[in-house]
Order: C-alpha cells, then structure tokens, then sequence
C-alpha cells in the first residue's frame, strides 16, 4: 500500500468513524427538547411505527444489497445494483396492495388504531430503507465514503430540526416524529443518489440475462443473510 493509498484509507476511517459520534452528539443536545415537546404516549406509537417498518425492510432488497461490493466488474455489481431497486420498488407495491385490501383487518390485528392515518405511509418508507442500502452498499463500493458521512448527518439534523419545528408550529403528536423521519430519510437518499455520475448509464444498459446470472451467483445472501436480519429485528417488535 503506497503512501497515498494509507491516506486515503485513513481519511475513510476516520470519516465513517466521526460521524456516529457526530449524530449522536445532536441527538443528545436535542433530545431535551424533543422530549418536553412529544409525550411518552408518542414515542410509544413511532417505535411501534417504526419496528413495523424496519422489520418489512428486510425484504426490500432480499439482502441482495450486502453483495455489491463483491463484484470484480462494475458491470456486474450495476445488475445488482439495479435488481435491489426493482425489488424494493415490487415489494412496496406489494405491501401497499396487501394495505389497500385489507386495511381494516390489518389494523384490527396488530392493535394499531392509533397509526391508521400513516399506515399508507409504509410501503414509501420500505421504498426508502431498500433504496437507502443499496445506495450506501454501491457508495461504499467505489469508495465515497463522505458521501455516506454527510447522507447520515444531514438525516440527523433534519430528523431532529423538523420533529422541533413541526411540534412547536403544528401538532406535538406522532405524526411529527413520522414526518420527520420520512422527511429525513428522502434527503439522506438524495445526498448518495445525487453522488452517483453514471447512474444513468447504469439504466439505459441493463441487461435481464446479466441480472439474473448474478443473482444466482450470489443466491446465498438471501439464503442467510435475510434470515438473520429478520432475527435481528424481531425483539423491536
């Protein structure tokens, strides 16, 4: 590794490693705030929300995401590219179809009155997890590391600066620590969308016999991965 080489690896260490600190930092000189603006009852309701959310956005991808990285060629780690957002793209469809049958039912089953007004809002923000790992798997690949560091700040600040606001300015209910987090979510997307230069390139070449050579190349990630996912988000639920 020549000199250059350990600089630049020591930059992306000490990024990726700063920005945790970073967010949790502003968590914690805002949460004072949050929580004399939110009720106990709030929170409950939004990590109810969220736990649903998180454990419906392991399937986003198939854990397909994780592979990205492993591709010699660009041009195969694109199919996989590709296929991890079509696949969120169908399973958000998917479960937005299953709420629109069956809202009632699913609403009576997992005792969520309280969150009816935002259960539409699901399948948008397991579009956004799956879109969000693939983005930051294929970031990680070609090594744009501030990329990722800034998408994760700009996620926390603007989670925490427009949970305040809408709190103080409209309603101190759930739906501003909702809102926020989706509002959040689609601006840390952005950051890593915007940060890719031959996306379209990616799309206007994509071939079918290609994508499904790779997917049954790397079959295993859903294999075991998505399994162990799933374990480990089913103690949020």
């Amino acid at each position: 590794m020549t000199s250059s080489s350990k600089k630049h690896f020591i930059n992306d260490v000490l990024t990726l490693s700063i920005v945790p600190l970073i967010s949790q930092l502003v968590g914690l000189l805002l949460l004072p705030v949050i929580t004399r603006i939110y009720s106990p009852s709030d929170f409950g309701l939004f990590n109810t929300f969220s736990a649903i959310v998180a454990f419906l956005g392991v399937f986003s991808t198939l854990a397909y995401h994780s592979s990205i990285l492993l591709p010699k060629k660009d041009e195969s780690a694109s199919s996989i590219l590709i296929s991890c957002l079509f696949s969120s793209v169908l399973f958000s469809l998917f479960v937005l179809i299953l709420i629109v049958f069956f809202y009632n039912k699913i609403i009576l089953f997992f005792k969520i009155e309280d969150l009816e007004a935002y259960i539409f809002l699901i399948p948008i923000f397991i579009f956004l997890h799956g879109f969000f790992q693939t983005m930051r798997y294929w970031n990680s690949r070609i090594k744009n590391f501030k990329k990722i560091a800034q998408s994760k700040i700009s996620e926390v600040i603007s989670n925490k600066s427009f949970s305040i606001g809408y709190g103080l300015v409209v309603l101190n209910n759930v739906g501003g620590l909702i809102y926020s987090l989706l509002i959040a979510s689609i601006i840390k997307n952005l950051f890593l969308l915007f940060s890719i230069k031959n996306l379209k390139y990616i799309f206007f070449n994509i071939q079918i016999e290609k994508i499904f050579t790779v997917l049954s190349k790397y079959k295993k990630f859903p294999i075991f991965s998505l399994p162990s996912e799933l374990l480990s988000r089913v103690p949020a639920l």
